[in-house]
């Protein structure tokens, strides 16, 4: 009995990602608050970052809690962030006619490579401390980001709507491709919580601590650049 209970507390952290994943869908088409669709975004990316650590400390770890994470991930970091995106690009397009309507459906784009990167990484062997391409919970992050700031970001305030919306296309297209490229990227989750194999880990996590105490909101965007110069820097080595 308690092996099952055991083997069934990260089945069930797994469980609250997809939950919290669809009560953020829920806030976005039903309320009209993205706010807190992202809200729900990083609280299914807590339970993804912590599912992983409790079945290896509790040793716990089976096909069937890796399958269900990547059922999970598709809805929380696939279906959500595009639908941020689509209600994003729709209240950004608004006054367009003609073609230009449809551009809210670049976001579809989402959660089918956000499919594809999980698929393809539960087909590849993988690194302990890398892999092969942009992680889908980075990259909501980013698009959390793009909506958060939106309204603050010099680049697209000093633009024109057509233009920002060019911007914000090329992002998507962008990132979708990086999720399923052979660029290598820091896992940044914890295996142990020791300094020796964490290191870069617990150094991002109290960087990232302070950007947000400091910079609110935007320190997100900054968070997720710093990831990337990390990633480029020390991924072929850790690999």
């Amino acid at each position: 009995m308690k092996h099952s209970i055991r083997n069934s507390i990260p089945n069930l952290l797994t469980a609250l990602n997809i939950v919290s994943g669809f009560i953020g869908i829920i806030f976005i088409l039903r309320f009209n608050q993205p706010g807190m669709g992202i809200l729900f975004m990083f609280i299914a990316a807590f339970f993804d970052l912590i599912d992983g650590l409790s079945a290896r400390l509790l040793k716990a770890t089976s096909d069937i809690g890796k399958e269900l994470d990547s059922l999970c991930d598709i809805v929380s970091f696939g279906v959500l962030p595009g639908t941020l995106m689509f209600d994003f690009l729709c209240n950004f397009t608004s006054g367009f006619t003609g073609i230009g309507r449809f551009i809210p459906f670049i976001s579809l784009l989402i959660p089918a490579f956000t499919a594809l990167r999980l698929a393809i990484f539960n087909t590849n062997e993988q690194s302990l401390k890398t892999f092969n391409g942009l992680s889908c919970p980075i990259a909501a992050s980013i698009f959390a980001a793009i909506v958060l700031n939106s309204h603050t970001m010099p680049i697209l305030q000093s633009m024109s709507p057509t233009w920002a919306i060019c911007i914000i296309t090329a992002l998507i297209l962008l990132l979708c491709f990086l999720m399923i490229s052979k660029v290598r990227f820091l896992t940044m989750k914890f295996k142990t919580f020791s300094w020796k194999e964490n290191n870069l880990t617990y150094i991002f996590a109290v960087t990232a601590t302070i950007l947000l105490i400091v910079f609110g909101y935007d320190a997100i965007l900054y968070g997720l650049t710093l990831y990337i110069i990390f990633s480029l820097i020390f991924a072929n080595r850790q690999s």
